[in-house]
């Protein structure tokens, strides 16, 4: 099932067709949840470097913030959080939910609260 995914997206490349940001999305999910964290930032690196866009709504990074978080690599979920900062892409509280999350399942429990109350004081203001 996967290899006939990976058969259309090549198959897309050679013909010169534009992937969307929800089959970059998409193949990233799959990766992902198959334990391919490797490939699923090659793919997510590729959209960025085509600058496959949703509009400023960041869908994709949503979902590499929180598959990082998720196998503990906060060093990547960082650097991908400052490039949603640094592209405008819209940071929502589930992205700060996620990194929290990630933070305290890692037992880095002082950090994750300075995250949530950076977070808080920017909301309320």
């Amino acid at each position: 099932m996967f290899s006939d995914a990976c058969r259309v997206w090549n198959g897309m490349e050679r013909r010169g067709l534009e992937r969307g940001a929800a089959a970059y999305e998409e193949m990233v999910v799959t990766l992902f949840k198959n334990n391919r964290v490797s490939d699923a930032m090659k793919v997510f690196d590729g959209m960025r470097r085509r600058g496959a866009s949703d509009g400023g709504k960041g869908r994709c990074y949503r979902v590499v913030v929180s598959w990082l978080c998720k196998e503990g690599r906060m060093w990547g979920t960082y650097i991908v959080f400052a490039e949603m900062v640094k592209r405008g892409v819209e940071v929502d509280r589930e992205v700060i939910g996620d990194m929290v999350y990630g933070l305290m399942a890692r037992r880095r429990v002082r950090e994750g609260y300075k995250v949530f109350h950076g977070v808080k004081e920017k909301i309320t203001k």
